[in-house]
């Protein structure tokens, strides 16, 4: 495993703000010790470790890297599926807490894996919903308090310590969330801007492809570059479906009929063109199955089972049927008895 000990006493005395000669003054070393364990040219005392990583306000675990250890994927995968075997759709709240208590136990025993720690965020922000909206824990002390301060700590120490941007960017996104249903809009949009933005056209796929021509042989021209475009629009293309299908989410459950049902059939016909490239249909099942779902939605809550019907059948071929059942579990509570019933016998007749 690489030695990050050099790098690691860099960062964090320039996070804490010292110089080297206020470090060294500290650790009774002169400045230039400091500077060669910065360079790589030397290495602390081992006696000097548990002060040095004192001083600098991080673990003798963090100061050596131990945060880039691997975890095996096998490992977060199986927690991963256990956390899909506890979660119940007819009781989302309660599974939704005993997930979080369950991955709560997974970091006490796996104390450097960020991921688990990330996972763990995500899990507390989608409970805050239902403690924004449903009241849920009201009646629990502080059960939500203790479980939303160890969140917060444990996002803390993914923003200070992981080298993995794609957790960070997570925690970022969870904690807005959280701080989004605790209406501190302040708070969440600090970590909303955070997060990368689409207003920059510098963006790593923009240039990706322009590197791999540079990079090989002109005579062979666009093949060069073909897979890197490919690649590249495999991104592009997960994040257009996943903000249509966001932004459909909100015109879905706050806004009227007409006004989601447009912007859901502009967005259907958006996702259709760029799955017309088989190398971006990858996602197709999931992201048609979603919209299916919001659409399906809106047409129930206004009591309209005709219009929900046609809405299924344009996408019913990519619907699973794992999705049908989830969908008409969802929307049972929405509407009306006979429209619900109605519904159901329209899709399955």
């Amino acid at each position: 495993m690489k030695n990050y000990i050099n790098e690691n006493i860099k960062k964090y005395r320039k996070f804490k703000g010292f110089t080297q000669e206020e470090l060294a003054m500290q650790l009774g070393v002169t400045a230039q010790a400091v500077s060669r364990w910065e360079a790589g040219a030397g290495m602390p005392d081992i006696s000097l470790i548990v002060p040095l990583a004192q001083n600098l306000g991080v673990t003798t675990d963090t100061l050596f890297g131990m945060e880039e250890i691997v975890y095996d994927k096998l490992e977060i995968d199986k927690v991963k599926e256990y956390i899909n075997s506890l979660y119940d759709e007819n009781n989302k709240p309660e599974s939704m807490l005993k997930i979080c208590d369950y991955l709560k136990g997974e970091i006490a025993e796996n104390p450097t894996c960020y991921e688990l720690f990330a996972l763990y965020l995500e899990k507390i922000a989608g409970l805050s919903k239902y403690v924004d909206f449903n009241g849920f824990l009201n009646d629990s002390g502080d059960t939500w308090e203790k479980l939303r301060e160890d969140g917060i700590k444990k996002a803390i120490i993914v923003m200070k310590h992981a080298r993995n941007r794609d957790l960070v960017d997570k925690v970022h996104w969870a904690l807005a969330w959280i701080y989004i249903h605790e209406k501190d809009y302040e708070k969440a949009r600090e970590h909303i801007e955070a997060l990368p933005s689409v207003k920059s056209n510098r963006l790593q796929e923009n240039i990706l492809s322009k590197l791999a021509l540079f990079e090989g042989d002109f005579s062979k021209g666009i093949e060069n570059t073909k897979a890197v475009i490919e690649k590249d629009f495999e991104h592009y293309t997960k994040a257009i479906g996943s903000k249509i299908l966001y932004d459909l989410e909100t015109y879905a459950y706050f806004a009227d009929k007409e006004s989601a049902v447009s912007f859901g059939d502009w967005g259907l016909k958006v996702m259709m063109t760029l799955f017309e490239r088989e190398y971006l249909s990858e996602d197709m099942s999931y992201v048609l199955g979603e919209w299916c779902f919001l659409m399906v939605l809106t047409y129930m809550k206004a009591q309209d089972a005709s219009g929900a019907i046609a809405e299924y059948e344009k996408v019913k071929k990519y619907v699973t049927s794992e999705k049908k059942e989830s969908i008409l579990s969802k929307i049972k509570g929405v509407c009306e008895a006979e429209v619900f019933e109605a519904f159901k016998a329209g899709i399955e007749g």
